[in-house]
């Protein structure tokens, strides 16, 4: 029998903008998976992107497809959110394994339109995840979505995220100290954080 978050994610696929599984409780998982529908030949089907290393990796599935890989994703994660043109929701994985719902309005945006290739920039710190940093920061809501006055600031966050990521895949090199001058609010360097020990999972 299929879990709520499944069952709710099949039912979501008619309108389905995307759906975000984040922050796996495995090191060696995908840090992030990412569903979205697209249009490949005039068909609708469904794009499982991957990322693992700073690589991204896509499949194309059909509905049941995509619901037997989800299912192998349940549990995985700590946090998932399910975004169609109408609705969101947030689901939080409680410690006995289930996931626990929270709903939302949805940005303003076409519903159920599959996307085509050609999408908007991929940034490196998603709308959908959970980054208390952002939050507090008043970039994201407290149910992970930005802020449409903070947009900007969050264009700039990403460029600075991916800045350094450069830096250091460019460096060779497998281990990174940063160190806070204690300049400012210093939130930069809590997102420096998140990204490094969360969503690479580095220690």
């Amino acid at each position: 029998m299929a879990s709520r978050l499944i069952s709710d994610l099949e039912a979501a696929l008619p309108g389905l903008v995307k759906a975000v599984f984040s922050q796996p409780l495995d090191n060696t998982a995908d840090n992030r998976v990412i569903v979205r529908p697209v249009l490949i030949k005039k068909r609708r089907c469904f794009q499982l992107e991957r990322f693992r290393d700073n690589k991204a990796f896509h499949r194309n599935l059909g509905e049941e497809e995509l619901i037997k890989a989800a299912g192998e994703l349940d549990g995985c994660y700590r946090q998932v959110l399910i975004q169609t043109g109408s609705d969101s929701a947030q689901y939080s994985l409680r410690r006995n394994g289930s996931y626990k719902k929270s709903l939302s309005a949805a940005l303003p945006r076409p519903g159920g339109e599959a996307e085509s290739h050609n999408r908007e920039k991929a940034y490196i710190l998603r709308e959908g995840e959970n980054i208390p940093a952002l939050v507090d920061l008043g970039v994201f809501t407290r149910d992970m979505k930005i802020v449409r006055a903070k947009y900007d600031k969050y264009k700039q966050i990403n460029r600075f995220v991916e800045l350094i990521d450069q830096e250091f895949s460019q460096s060779g090199r497998k281990r990174i100290t940063i160190l806070d001058f204690g300049c400012g609010k210093s939130y930069l360097t809590f997102i420096l954080y998140y990204y490094f020990s969360v969503k690479k999972a580095w220690t």
